[in-house]
């Protein structure tokens, strides 16, 4: 697993304007100002990554810092990988950090039970940020990741007695067909 996030976590070379070239450690090891970052590749929204990643314009990075931003997008189940680059020019100061996603290939749809929860629990995830739609990979990250917002969600709800367990739809041995969050309440 560790293996796994490490190499969709790869780390690119360093692109220069004008003489591209390796880094020294040193050079990736020195903080740089974030003067910009893009975000291509994925169905989530550049915001959303963005937020998740904890990384803005106006922060000092350096490859340790990037590194574990990218693992905390990764944790999210959400996607498969991410690689990033710095964009150095040498009239301008500081770097773009460009982000190329790959998402997790399958999605499939996801329900909430009680059906009468339904409409007021997905509009206070949504509010809470747009990546989350009423599909996901079925993975178990992801799952958790939805599941951890839907129980903050009740919580602001006013609802703190209460959780979300979330279960996998389709037979054993093939692909899930959807995940269904059911509300349950916690036993006194």
């Amino acid at each position: 697993m560790f293996r796994r996030l490490l190499t969709a976590c790869a780390l690119s070379a360093v692109v220069f304007a004008q003489e591209p070239s390796q880094p020294t450690p040193e050079q990736r090891a020195q903080l740089a100002e974030v003067k910009r970052i893009t975000v291509k590749g994925t169905r989530l929204p550049a915001l959303s990554v963005v937020r998740v990643m904890g990384v803005q314009a106006g922060d000092r990075v350096n490859d340790a810092s990037v590194n574990a931003a990218c693992h905390r997008l990764q944790s999210t189940g959400l996607i498969k990988s991410v690689d990033y680059q710095y964009l150095l020019f040498a009239d301008k100061p500081g770097v773009e950090l460009a982000l190329t996603i790959v998402d997790e290939p399958h999605l499939v749809p996801a329900s909430i039970e009680p059906k009468q929860d339904s409409d007021a629990l997905w509009t206070a995830l949504k509010s809470v940020d747009p990546m989350f739609t009423d599909t996901l990979p079925p993975n178990e990250r992801a799952i958790s990741f939805y599941a951890r917002n839907f129980d903050a969600c009740l919580k602001r709800m006013g609802r703190a007695d209460e959780y979300v367990a979330p279960k996998l739809l389709g037979n054993p041995g093939e692909e899930p067909a959807g995940v269904v969050f059911q509300i349950k309440k916690y036993k006194n």
